[in-house]
């Protein structure tokens, strides 16, 4: 009876082994692995965003009653909640309950001024509004960009095969060409246009399919030739040229957005075979962020100087005869009558004005005699009473006595003809003037004196002013 139970229980215990034994070995063939992704990714893959900036959503604050030019946004109850991601000379549109998709009024406006001072939750724009806006209605300055594929398949993709990308998206309006908080906007990308606006290097396609569900955008498209293992391709998604034809970059999510924190989205990128079988897999990283305003005030400059020229310098068509300074016009003794004493200085001028600069002169009288303005030399009419403060006329004759002066150099008011000279004013005149911005222009003034025999002895002298005034 014992060797009966121990035969009994040595089979059954090998009946157990058996058994075991076959499911061991029958398992894998009765369920192959041919459902599970291949255990392979790209040796390297990449997408950049042309322009990685948020777009930037808000919401107005309080009803805004057109025409306006001012706006101001709420400051809680979305991410955008500050004027912190949108700048001068950006391009901004309101979308209300009624214009749902699009921009309200079918245009955009661009920004002019953020109102730091009053508050980081306004700014200014043009042109004026002409319909009401509420307080639901968004503020949107959308940003676009294209995005560029880098890749190099670890195995090879046989011509028929396929390359596969799903974006992120909201899981409602994500066509309507409104940014979205949470995901990628398709704007005017469509399943009829998405081949041309994919643009491939290194290989070729036969056709392209955008469909759309909610959460995600997938591209595919379909290999004309065949992928070779370790080589790399690239591929840019949406058009170069027409910003409208690319995807949407996303807002900041959330009700609150901390400026200078990017959000990070998933980018799934796959290589498929005929059968749609994935060969090789990435999951990329987009990663948006806000952008960054640099700005500087650079202030109106204006740089003059009076300069001193040396004696026996040739300057205006004349030799110097004696040296000036920048404060003094000494002709000294006049040992001779009837006879041409000349002086020179410069005037150097650099400014960055928009509208340039203008330079006037006046004196405060004719030469006297001691200043006291009774007993003077004349003032100079020229060679046959041919000049006055606004006129020039030619001076060659010493014997028509009087003080004058000329023009020669850049920018000035008359430069031509040679030795043609005029008398100073007691009111401002210009003499030299551009209307732009101007670096280091140089206008010579050439002072000319001549006194007839008779003229009573004595130290004479009078004042000159020059003004210098930079326009906008």
């Amino acid at each position: 009876m014992k060797d009966f139970k121990k035969r009994s229980l040595s089979l059954l215990s090998l009946v157990v082994i058996l058994f075991y034994t076959a499911v061991f070995f029958l398992l894998p063939i009765s369920h192959p692995i041919n459902n599970v992704y291949a255990a392979t990714t790209f040796s390297q893959a990449k997408v950049v965003l042309s322009n990685s900036r948020f777009s930037y959503k808000a919401v107005l604050s309080g009803t805004h009653t057109a025409p306006l030019t001012t706006a101001t946004i709420a400051t809680s109850g979305q991410a955008d909640n500050d004027t912190g991601n949108i700048f001068p000379k950006d391009n901004i549109c309101f979308n209300t309950v009624l214009s749902v998709i699009g921009c309200s009024e079918n245009k955009t406006f661009a920004v002019n001024n953020i109102f730091a001072v009053s508050g980081s939750n306004q700014f200014s724009f043009t042109p004026a509004t002409a319909t009401n806006l509420a307080a639901s209605d968004y503020v949107v300055s959308t940003q676009s960009a294209t995005m560029t594929v880098t890749f190099t398949p670890t195995s090879a993709v046989a011509s028929g095969g396929y390359l596969r990308v799903t974006i992120p998206s909201l899981t409602s309006n994500y066509t309507d060409g409104i940014p979205d908080g949470g995901g990628f906007d398709a704007n005017k990308l469509t399943n009829s246009n998405i081949n041309a606006n994919i643009t491939p290097t290194g290989f070729t396609k036969s056709a392209t399919a955008l469909s759309y569900s909610a959460g995600t955008h997938v591209i595919l498209m379909t290999l004309s030739a065949a992928l070779a293992a370790g080589t790399e391709y690239s591929f840019v998604i949406g058009s170069t040229s027409d910003s409208t034809l690319r995807f949407i970059n996303p807002a900041p999510t959330g009700t609150a957005h901390v400026r200078g924190v990017a959000d990070t989205y998933s980018f799934t990128f796959n290589s498929e075979d005929s059968s749609n079988v994935i060969i090789d897999k990435n999951i990329l990283k987009l990663v948006p962020i806000d952008g960054v305003l640099v700005s500087a005030t650079v202030e109106m400059t204006i740089s003059y100087t009076i300069g001193a020229i040396a004696a026996t310098q040739s300057v205006c068509g004349l030799t110097t005869s004696v040296a000036s300074t920048a404060t003094t016009v000494p002709f000294g003794s006049l040992a001779s009558s009837n006879t041409f004493y000349n002086l020179a200085q410069s005037h150097t001028v650099t400014t960055n004005a928009t509208r340039g600069y203008s330079l006037t002169v006046q004196y405060n009288g004719a030469l006297s005699k001691d200043g006291a303005g009774v007993t003077t030399i004349a003032d100079t009419t020229c060679d046959s009473a041919s000049c006055n403060t606004t006129t020039p006329g030619p001076w060659l004759t010493a014997t028509n006595n009087g003080f004058g002066y000329t023009m020669a150099g850049d920018d000035g008011v008359w430069v031509t003809p040679t030795l043609y000279f005029r008398p100073f004013p007691t009111s401002p005149i210009q003499i030299m003037t551009n209307s732009a911005p101007a670096a280091s222009k140089v206008l010579n003034t050439c002072y000319r004196l001549s006194v007839s025999g008779t003229q009573q002895t004595g130290y004479y002298f009078n004042k000159l002013t020059y003004t210098i005034t930079p326009m906008f």
